[in-house]
């Protein structure tokens, strides 16, 4: 999958009791597709990265047909799931999450 360098993105999230930047340079795009009986499904997912620091991902998958669902994980095994609405996420390159 190509990385999308020109995506940038900056989150506020409260973990444990700190509040932190995460700056994301790197949007990489994955089509899955699951086959039940009948019928295939083909979901989306977005993984963002930073290309100088790899020690936190944002992981993100569709939840409804409104929202995402993304995870922030840490290196260190401290993750957080939060609900992100699917066109501030798809129009903005900047995200602010409090």
């Amino acid at each position: 999958m190509k990385p999308y360098n020109f995506f940038l993105l900056f989150i506020i999230v409260n973990l444990g009791y700190a509040q932190e930047s995460l700056k994301f340079d790197t949007k990489l795009t994955y089509e899955t597709e699951f086959i039940q009986e009948d019928e295939s499904i083909i979901e989306t997912r977005y993984i963002l990265t930073n290309s100088k620091d790899n020690s936190f991902t944002l992981k993100v998958k569709t939840l409804d047909s409104l929202n995402y669902e993304a995870t922030i994980k840490k290196q260190d095994d401290i993750y957080s799931k939060l609900k992100i609405n699917k066109s501030e996420f798809d129009n903005n390159t900047s995200l602010s999450i409090q």
